[in-house]
């Protein structure tokens, strides 16, 4: 499974999952490339489907509020955050354990958000 990861503003790369642990892969992509990558500020990334919706993963929105994304360059004020009622929030025991078995947990999880962002 790849996860993406920022590496600054406007770059990203991945990180493979696997059983023996967090592995980074040698390439990284500019998010130009990449023109629905939304960016959610100090936790990773969403994609833009719809005019001003975003999805993304619940638990990068669950831990505290996102009150901006950006959106190209361009921060976007968000004006509600809507985390998939089958959520669940990860043990704290599991983030601190191997990679295999927070994996399987979060596929048990309806891991989803929506970010609605307001036109203001």
């Amino acid at each position: 499974m790849l996860v993406s990861r920022a590496y600054g503003e406007g770059t990203i790369g991945f990180v493979d999952c696997s059983e023996t642990g967090l592995e980074e892969i040698k390439y990284q992509v500019n998010a130009s490339e990449i023109p629905a990558l939304v960016c959610l500020p100090d936790e990773g990334n969403g994609i833009l489907i719809a005019k001003q919706e975003v999805v993304t993963a619940a638990h990068a929105v669950v831990w505290r509020p996102v009150r901006e994304v950006t959106l190209n360059g361009v921060p976007r004020p968000v004006a509600k955050v809507i985390v998939h009622p089958g959520h669940k929030a990860a043990p704290k025991e599991l983030k601190s354990g191997e990679a295999a078995a927070l994996m399987e947990f979060m596929n048990s999880s309806d891991d989803v958000a929506l970010i609605d962002w307001s036109t203001r």
